[in-house]
């Protein structure tokens, strides 16, 4: 059965598209739940229209995270964490303490999703992080880890002064 989305849905396809599917999925769970219609003349005239809007939402979209993309780019984020004597840190850090720590110093909301982490920070020193903000659309970012022994010593220096 030929039917036309309404709205995106995960692993068919996007608002507007028109798409062969099996009549008992197009019948039972699609229209019923109104995220898609079925492809006449006239639904396929709206499925036109329903393009043209998806289209410009995705330029919106685009131009919105090239923005937050710019914002970020070269940032660099100084993060404590208690450590050990070799650097290694008791505990780690996350993508969800990335995001925080973005948005606390630039105001910008990323999703952890988007932060490209192979796995957690577990190590002081300086690491490299992607942020894919839309597709073909990131920046890189720093974040330099301390341990809290680096805390310790700024806090000696100032009384020294």
């Amino acid at each position: 059965m030929k039917v036309i989305l309404k709205e995106d849905v995960e692993s068919l396809g996007m608002m507007g598209d028109v798409l062969e599917v099996k009549d008992g999925y197009a019948l039972n769970f699609l229209i019923p739940k109104k995220l898609a219609l079925s492809a006449t003349r006239g639904n396929l005239k709206q499925a036109e229209v329903l393009k043209r809007i998806r289209l410009k939402g995705e330029a919106k979209r685009r131009e919105d995270a090239l923005e937050q993309a710019r914002a970020v780019a070269d940032l660099v984020l100084e993060m404590e964490a208690r450590a050990g004597e070799e650097g290694k840190l008791f505990g780690s850090i996350t993508a969800k303490d990335i995001a925080e720590e973005i948005e606390r110093k630039v105001n910008i909301m990323v999703d952890k999703k988007h932060i490209r982490l192979e796995s957690p920070i577990k190590q002081t020193g300086e690491h490299d992080v992607e942020i894919n903000f839309y597709a073909n659309v990131s920046a890189t970012v720093k974040v330099r880890v301390r341990g809290e022994e680096a805390k310790k010593e700024k806090a000696e220096e100032k009384k020294e002064q």
